[in-house]
């Protein structure tokens, strides 16, 4: 019996992030799963602003840097897959990641991909040493449908 190979359907996703602190926060690192890795220079998200991707067509990731309330360097990770196997739209993931600077930027792109691929359609994470924070969705209506991604990036209080 052969085995039957699933294809994931390219799916569009609109990837929107929203940095929750009080300083600008600068793109590190864009990574591509599945796809050539071209360097990539995502504009900032200033202070308590939104930042619109637009549409992008793969699975993938960023990370944005900034200062926690101690000034220290912190960083913010985004990772999202807007593939529908087999008609069901529960394969959508998202993976959310933060705290060091040093740390998350140091997160394999391997790394990234197996958290990713563990994930689910929400994500949240809570670094209690640098006292950051992040959290994902993505939604998208039906399998046919195009998905969103909506992140927050803030500091704990």
């Amino acid at each position: 019996m052969a085995s039957m190979q699933v294809e994931k359907p390219q799916r569009h996703v609109y990837v929107n992030m929203k940095n929750h602190t009080s300083i600008e926060m600068l793109c590190e690192k864009y990574i591509s799963f599945g796809q050539p890795n071209h360097p990539v220079l995502l504009p900032p998200i200033p202070a308590g602003e939104k930042l619109d991707l637009g549409q992008v067509v793969w699975k993938g990731a960023v990370v944005y840097s900034g200062y926690n309330k101690e000034k220290e360097p912190s960083a913010w990770l985004l990772a999202w897959d807007p593939f529908v196997t087999n008609g069901m739209p529960s394969v959508r993931k998202v993976y959310v990641a933060c705290g060091s600077k040093s740390v998350i930027e140091n997160m394999s792109k391997e790394e990234i991909e197996k958290n990713l691929d563990d994930a689910s359609e929400f994500s949240e994470a809570t670094d209690p040493i640098t006292k950051t924070t992040a959290n994902a969705v993505i939604i998208g209506a039906s399998p046919n449908d195009s998905a969103n991604v909506s992140a927050n990036f803030a500091l704990v209080n």
